[in-house]
């Protein structure tokens, strides 16, 4: 069995993945979005946490985002969005770096936490 890891860890995790992590909480809003995201997409984090993907970015949003966000929080399961057939499912920059896939997974943790 393993043990969780300390938030603090987790955060530290977090921000220094070489990825964009976006983690959405049961009402769509905003409980992580990590370093590489801020600097990707030209908005701090204190900006993004508490909004939804649709607060963030009210016209560049992919539907298709939105319909595999919904179906994630809805099953508890993950759903994956890759670049290859979404070549730009966010509005980001690129720093030099390769895409790769956007994983929307189900965060069952309660918010406040």
């Amino acid at each position: 069995m393993t043990r969780p890891l300390p938030d603090e860890l987790t955060a530290l995790v977090a921000e220094q993945a070489s990825h964009g992590l976006i983690v959405l909480d049961g009402q769509e809003r905003i409980a992580l979005w990590n370093h590489w995201v801020s600097q990707r997409s030209n908005i701090d984090s204190s900006q993004a946490l508490g909004s939804t993907l649709e607060e963030i970015f009210p016209t560049a949003l992919d539907p298709r985002i939105q319909r595999a966000t919904r179906a994630a929080l809805k099953s508890g399961t993950s759903s994956i969005v890759a670049s290859v057939f979404h070549r730009s499912p966010l509005p980001l920059q690129s720093l030099g770096h390769g895409g790769g896939a956007l994983d929307l997974r189900h965060d069952p943790t309660p918010p406040g936490r």
